[in-house]
């Protein structure tokens, strides 16, 4: 449960956040939000947060004992399965959630909901059972909300990272010739379950011409002799994640082991780009710079950094046009780089770190070493 002190000062916040966008009440279904302001780590879990008045949770009846012991909000409202909460769910479970509006007094109001994640079933009953209601994007209320992270969430991430070290040094021990892709994303998520820390990303694992793709979930795909081999994992500790990506090869490539020296040293130009005040584009531009000054500009395929915390990726993203400013405790994966050899091979690094008044404090630290 969280402490009274962290509560008081995040739905503080976001009250303070709800007056000034001259909003009444919030619908939450996102995990992460409702993790972030309420505790709740239960899946079917919706969050009513009025500007007056005690929040309401709607949830699976089996989960509500669970949930209460999770989480401050005592009003935790528990159904039987034709009331199981889902986005989008049945009819029934609709209801249920207009029915606690209307109790709260806002058949009126305006009412702040999340845009990206409402289903369009789940609205059209919003605004059939309270025709009266105005219902906006609340995206101006939550946007920033965690960007910044308190010290609490910065030695989670870092025990995230010191998981990911760990489980990156196991898979590294068995990454060799005729092991198959599945078996590393294995032996990864094995560690990170022992050591302590979740999996709720899944790891990513590529290797020879599919190192190319953006997102190589794992295969029965066997490691062959010189094959690049890009492993990205994702532990959380507490639901809160780090980010580590390595490639690997079997063997001896001048050409490899050159373009690697090269996405390297574009990753430490980010590291010296970064401090608090600056624009997330100026970072940006300096692994481009970095990149695009060597013989591999032309193989430069994208630069991409992104914030970590509930989500794997989040607010602040480090790319062109980024103008937010960099401010101290954001903690920020450096940076999804990528060179590609159209139609060979892709390398990839990243690293999750959080910014301080120096510059960047990197927690994962497990070696950037190309060879194996």
């Amino acid at each position: 449960m969280l402490p009274p002190s962290v509560v008081k000062d995040r739905v503080g916040r976001t009250l303070d956040r709800m007056t000034s966008q001259n909003i009444d009440a919030l619908i939450l279904f996102s995990r992460e939000d409702i993790r972030y302001l309420a505790a709740f780590d239960q899946a079917c879990i919706c969050l009513v947060i009025p500007k007056e008045g005690n929040p309401t949770a709607l949830g699976l009846w089996l989960d509500i004992d669970e949930a209460r012991r999770q989480s401050w909000v005592q009003d935790t409202r528990g159904f039987v399965p034709q009331y199981h909460l889902r986005i989008g769910g049945g009819e029934a479970q609709r209801r249920r959630l207009v029915e606690v509006l209307i109790e709260k007094g806002l058949s009126r109001g305006r009412i702040g909901i999340e845009r990206g994640l409402l289903t369009l079933e789940m609205f059209d009953t919003l605004k059939s059972g309270l025709p009266e209601a105005v219902f906006v994007d609340a995206t101006p209320v939550l946007k920033g909300l965690r960007i910044v992270k308190s010290k609490e969430e910065v030695e989670l991430i870092r025990r995230a990272s010191e998981i990911a070290d760990c489980a990156m040094e196991a898979v590294s021990q068995i990454t060799d010739v005729g092991r198959k892709e599945s078996d590393l994303a294995a032996e990864a998520e094995y560690v990170i379950r022992r050591s302590g820390g979740e999996v709720l990303s899944k790891t990513l694992v590529g290797s020879g011409k599919r190192t190319l793709c953006a997102h190589p979930f794992p295969t029965e795909k066997t490691l062959e002799r010189e094959d690049l081999v890009y492993i990205d994992i994702h532990p959380s500790y507490k639901g809160y994640h780090s980010d580590l990506c390595r490639t690997f090869l079997l063997g001896r490539d001048a050409t490899k082991e050159k373009a690697h020296e090269t996405l390297v040293a574009a990753q430490r130009a980010t590291f010296e780009a970064t401090a608090p005040g600056i624009d997330p584009e100026q970072i940006y531009k300096a692994g481009i710079s970095s990149i695009e000054s060597s013989i591999y500009g032309r193989n430069f395929l994208e630069l991409y950094g992104h914030g970590t915390g509930l989500n794997v990726e989040e607010p602040p993203m480090i790319t062109k046009g980024c103008r937010e400013k960099i401010d101290e405790n954001m903690t920020i994966s450096f940076f999804q780089g990528a060179l590609t050899m159209p139609g060979s091979y892709g390398l990839r690094i990243e690293d999750t770190g959080v910014v301080t008044k120096k510059g960047v404090k990197l927690f994962t630290r497990y070696p950037t070493d190309l060879l194996r």
